[in-house]
């Protein structure tokens, strides 16, 4: 049920030309769904649900990354920003590896 919804986000968000929905669509049923799970059972951990979708996942997971970066143009990259993008990631690293 959740990956039909999933489906359904992707295909709709297109068909009403807004693309990026589809994927905050798909975030937000595998929330709901997982609040879901856990209220009819919240001592379960292994569901049938979710050892199918996380076999599915090591399936798909490659091919949607390679997809993904196909899509990108590195050409209309502000080289500027790609450097902010990177210093906040490096700070962000640091702050986390400091001991506190």
């Amino acid at each position: 049920m959740s990956v039909l919804g999933g489906c359904i986000a992707v295909l709709g968000s297109k068909a009403i030309e807004y693309g990026s929905a589809g994927a905050l669509g798909c975030t937000m049923i595998t929330f709901v769904a997982s609040i879901g799970w856990k209220k009819q059972d919240p001592n379960v951990d292994n569901l049938p649900v979710a050892q199918t979708l996380d076999l599915l996942w090591k399936f798909f997971k490659p091919i949607s990354f390679s997809l993904i970066g196909k899509e990108v143009n590195f050409a209309v990259l502000d080289g500027k920003l790609v450097g902010y993008g990177v210093a906040i990631i490096v700070v962000g690293s640091l702050i986390i590896l400091i001991p506190g």
